[in-house]
């Protein structure tokens, strides 16, 4: 098979296609390895996609798109392919390799020849957070968040396909997502659609925010065997017996998570970890996500605060002694996954293989990474490379944190006290104190009260400590946190001064008032 480019250059493709589904088929260029071409199945799709596609190529040519490396992790149309009519019949992308779909870690109970453990999991999360983060960044929306859509490589990184579907816009002109899976949907989307669908809605339809909520689904379907947030069930007054289903996406509308919502009438499933797996700070998260975003869809949590807290929760995680695929919280007495499973086998009469039920976790030594500090027992720690942004190991991270925030911080913090300490600060005393080797004393107080302080800021309070990446804020906060010491210090010296100068001259007129009625 024979297409054309816009420059009317013939590429040859492969004889068989590579997949087929329902919209179109993939084949494989000879001639140009790494890259495959969608073909449509019919003209009519064909057609109404060419608009949009030759869009999307033009945006890929960009600079600002291809500084945010998008194509590395999103198969996303590269060039237009026409037949021997000069008819628009696809168009060419990358290559996808990958071992699975997300939706197969979805899986309960997980498939062990899989071989991802929660560490790995909240590994590919910060990898799909950072692909978000990419692309949002660009003005661009995804829309359908569909798990199959998202394929899962060997290192826990992730390549997004289908982007000829996404909710695209350029300029004035926006090119709808029409169609959505079910559960993925967020409630403001549901109640615009209601009545028509996605591509003839007179409303709003998939913005940055629908993407944030659909985003939390993934990450709680992630660390909760699976299970959606807004599925639960509903237990019968009398025998307890499971009710028929409902909808997730009718469960979405009225805002039935039963994991968030104490006025939900369903119950979580047995499935599901108990949420003490979770720590506080991503429970709110999800409260964000689910509760507070559906009266105001702007209250959800984006991909980069996700990704904070997932890069802190992976720092937190220890494994389990009785099965090496589990990561937990640090802290907490029993696993939870190993609940779950025990659950599982008295319901089932399952064989249980291990008579350490619910074991402590066993602490890994020396284990920290910039994603997650607790790795799979087949993974060195000084070879976890970070997902798409880079292959910078934990070594590396360390070493970078170092020399571009804290060593040069704490010399610029020094520097700022030495000009304090002979300048500044004895011009504030010199009204008090006329003894000069006081008034360096209390100097020095004041230089070494804010140097403490500004390294307590660094190494203790600075958001990027952890993952050794700082915003720009954070260089001229740390001088702030030792103008603070330095200020705080002074006044309490000045404080002191003061008093004792007033407790002083009161002891003097009590002295003289004794003397006076003595004679």
């Amino acid at each position: 098979m024979i297409v054309y480019t816009q420059a009317n250059t013939p590429i040859d493709l492969s004889d068989k296609p590579l997949s087929k589904g329902g919209e179109g088929s993939v084949y494989e260029l000879k001639n140009y390895p790494g890259r495959v071409a969608k073909l449509y199945n019919t003209m009519q799709d064909a057609a109404k996609r060419e608009s949009k596609i030759t869009e999307m190529v033009r945006f890929s040519k960009t600079a600002s798109f291809q500084n945010a490396r998008i194509a590395r992790h999103i198969a996303w149309p590269l060039a237009p392919l026409y037949d021997a009519k000069r008819r628009f019949i696809g168009f060419g992308m990358q290559k996808i390799k990958s071992a699975y779909e997300l939706d197969q870690l979805y899986e309960y109970p997980p498939k062990k020849a899989h071989g991802f453990s929660t560490a790995d999991r909240v590994k590919c999360l910060i990898s799909i957070c950072e692909t978000i983060e990419a692309l949002h960044s660009q003005g661009q929306v995804f829309g359908d968040f569909n798990p199959n859509n998202i394929k899962i490589n060997s290192d826990c990184s992730v390549t997004f396909i289908d982007a000829d579907s996404y909710h695209f816009r350029s300029g004035f002109r926006e090119y709808r997502c029409t169609v959505c899976l079910e559960g993925y949907a967020a409630p403001e989307v549901i109640r615009n659609v209601m009545g028509t669908n996605y591509e003839k809605c007179p409303g709003k339809t998939f913005t940055k925010e629908s993407d944030c909520f659909a985003l939390a689904v993934h990450i709680f379907r992630m660390l909760m065997n699976g299970i959606h947030p807004f599925s639960g069930v509903k237990l019968s007054p009398r025998k307890g017996s499971p009710a028929h289903p409902v909808r997730k996406d009718k469960m979405v509308e009225l805002c039935q998570t039963p994991f968030f919502n104490p006025r939900c009438t369903r119950t979580p499933s047995p499935y599901a970890p108990d949420l003490s797996l979770l720590p506080d700070y991503m429970k709110e998260l999800f409260k964000r996500a689910f509760i507070d975003g559906d009266r105001d869809p702007s209250r959800r949590p984006d991909a980069r605060e996700w990704k904070q807290a997932l890069v802190r929760f992976s720092g937190e995680l220890v494994r389990c002694r009785r099965d090496k695929l589990h990561y937990y919280r640090r802290g907490l007495r029993t696993c939870p996954y190993c609940e779950v499973e025990d659950r599982r086998a008295r319901k089932h009469a399952l064989p249980t293989s291990n008579t350490h039920a619910l074991a402590p976790a066993r602490q890994q030594p020396g284990t920290s990474a910039r994603y997650f500090t607790a790795p799979p027992a087949q993974m060195q720690p000084a070879n976890i490379t970070v997902t798409p942004g880079g292959a910078a190991s934990l070594k590396r991270s360390k070493l970078f944190g170092a020399m571009t925030f804290r060593v040069p911080m704490l010399i610029l913090s020094g520097i700022f006290e030495y000009m304090m300490l002979n300048s500044l600060l004895p011009a504030l005393f010199k009204n008090f104190m006329k003894m000069p080797g006081l008034i360096t004393f209390c100097s020095g107080l004041c230089a070494l009260a804010g140097f403490i302080v500004s390294c307590v800021f660094v190494f203790k309070f600075a958001p990027g400590r952890r993952s050794n990446r700082y915003c720009w804020w954070e260089y001229p906060a740390v001088i702030g946190t030792a103008f603070i010491g330095d200020a705080a210090a002074a006044l309490a010296i000045g404080i002191i001064v003061t008093l004792s100068v007033a407790l002083l001259i009161i002891g003097v007129i009590a002295a003289l008032g004794s003397a006076f009625l003595e004679g």
